[in-house]
């Protein structure tokens, strides 16, 4: 049985946008996911967050070729009342990250990748670096 992982937004953004000093650990973990060697998992609004960054960045057109590689690479844990509620009940430090969080574990994920360690609660699900990603 493969790994199954969650993926914070700001790892795609890292290897979508190339940002320098993040770009290698975060793809290291994209082209696992793309190879098929783990089942890598984001959260729905990941996607359009994605796409709201990328189009003010770059353009449209981008933003969509961006949505549409992620669409075909990432399984997509859906946001609904559920996971809402359980995150704002939950509610810690960061609102949205506590949505990545509830996806990650309805997704029954072992890990969740981040550049935002802090912003998770790692009693519930191991909270990583990109760098500390093992294939």
């Amino acid at each position: 049985m493969k790994k199954r992982i969650f993926v914070d937004t700001n790892i795609l953004l890292d290897v979508l946008l190339e940002r320098e000093g993040f770009y290698y650990d975060a793809l290291n973990i994209w082209a696992s996911a793309e190879a098929g060697n783990v089942e890598a998992y984001v959260a729905a609004i990941s996607v359009n967050n994605v796409h709201y960054v990328i189009r003010r960045l770059k353009s449209e057109t981008t933003a969509m070729i961006a949505v549409r590689i992620i669409l075909r690479i990432f399984k997509v844990v859906p946001v609904d009342a559920d996971i809402l509620s359980r995150a704002a009940d939950f509610h810690d430090k960061d609102y949205e990250d506590d949505i990545q969080q509830q996806c990650a574990m309805k997704a029954k994920c072992s890990q969740i990748y981040t550049r935002n360690p802090t912003h998770y609660d790692s009693s519930l699900v191991a909270v990583l670096p990109p760098s500390s990603f093992m294939r």
